[in-house]
């Protein structure tokens, strides 16, 4: 693997993870990963400076909106580029739509691709953290699991002496994420 290509797709800092709930239920809810564009900018601009990389936005013959990631390679003297397309979201749907469309086709470069190694998390929900309102399950301001203190380490070494991975999350002193492997057979690769 390059240099390059090692810098890019390093796993992301802990404080580079945010959390969203993806299923409420009375009883818990599951916690989904991401990044935030800003985080992609970063990595690129680390890797590649401010003016090695550049991102273009088009509609493909669908009308779906296509991001092109492209960086600049000094030892080939080239540019080279990554597309993926992006989905609205519900707020703010057009600013969501080229934010999604930009991070996926980060993910081709590898940024962030660890996180679809993560474990399915489950969180127990307090009461004051849940109601239900039309049938669904949602919960309140009170659930915030961006505020909580969350260890990841992609070297943990299980009992057999193999790296797993480990993540947990505390609030305060109590545990809302015990210690769960990350699945080495997911994990995103490194070549």
């Amino acid at each position: 693997m390059s240099k390059l290509q090692e810098q890019l797709q390093r796993p992301l800092d802990v404080a580079d993870i945010d959390w969203r709930v993806g299923m409420a239920k009375p009883n818990g809810c599951s916690l989904l990963a991401y990044k935030d564009s800003r985080v992609d900018q970063k990595r690129l601009d680390d890797v590649f400076g401010m003016f090695g990389w550049s991102v273009a936005y088009q509609r493909d013959s669908k009308g779906v909106l296509q991001a092109t990631v492209s960086v600049y390679d000094e030892a080939r003297d080239l540019w080279v580029s990554k597309t993926s397309n992006g989905t609205e979201s519900f707020s703010e749907a057009q600013k969501g739509e080229y934010s999604d469309a930009f991070k996926r086709a980060c993910f081709l470069w590898g940024i962030g691709r660890e996180l679809y190694a993560l474990p399915f998390i489950w969180v127990t929900l307090k009461q004051d953290e849940v109601y239900s309102t039309g049938g669904k399950t949602r919960t309140t301001a009170k659930f915030q699991p961006n505020e909580w203190l969350w260890v990841i380490d992609w070297d943990y070494l299980d009992k057999q002496g193999n790296k797993t991975g480990l993540i947990s999350a505390k609030q305060g002193n109590e545990w809302r994420v015990r210690p769960q492997p990350i699945i080495p057979a997911v994990r995103a690769s490194k070549g």
